[in-house]
């Protein structure tokens, strides 16, 4: 009994299959439009847009990734982000109101991608405006080449649903958000 025990496991053991370890294939972020409103003056390298704690709207900490398609951090992306206040107004002369935005908030900020891919912003939680849904312009720039010019989303707001994030809020009434940007180097 013990040896027809023994043949079964070493039967079923050569029909096993072996798994190795492969990379997990990502979709490539969607791109998007860079909307009207693309910074005039260079974006500063600075991953806070707020200025002080008098801001319109809601602290939201936007984190994530950069990586390439077969899942490879990216270290040194630069990522930009741009959106209008919390008022629905950008920062820009062609924009309708510029005249009234607001000033505690920065309007756009570029930080680089760590050694493990990873990024952060400190923002304001998107907000609607005309007729468009709550949304923030994001760029991807790899060795000062863009890569990915697109737009993130709230989820349940309107815009490409393969570019939402989702909220979460802390005790403090912090929102938290992340999104993965996935390029092709």
């Amino acid at each position: 009994m013990k040896r027809r025990h023994f043949i079964k496991l070493i039967a079923a053991s050569s029909l096993t299959p072996t798994f190795t370890a492969a990379a997990q294939e990502h979709t490539l972020t969607a791109a998007q439009t860079e909307g009207p409103y693309y910074p005039v003056e260079p974006i500063t390298t600075s991953n806070t847009l707020l200025l002080n704690d008098e801001y319109v709207g809601s602290e939201l900490r936007l984190s994530g990734k950069v990586l390439t398609e077969d899942g490879t951090t990216v270290h040194n992306a630069r990522v930009e982000i741009w959106q209008c206040d919390g008022r629905g107004t950008y920062l820009h002369p062609a924009a309708p109101n510029t005249r009234n935005f607001d000033l505690n908030f920065r309007g756009a900020g570029a930080t680089y991608s760590d050694a493990n891919g990873r990024y952060q912003f400190i923002t304001i939680v998107p907000v609607p405006y005309t007729s468009r849904p709550p949304h923030i312009h994001t760029k991807v720039f790899v060795q000062n080449k863009a890569l990915l010019t697109s737009q993130i989303y709230l989820r349940d707001s309107g815009g490409d649903d393969r570019l939402k994030i989702d909220l979460t809020a802390s005790a403090d009434s912090i929102y938290s958000a992340r999104f993965d940007f996935i390029i092709r180097t």
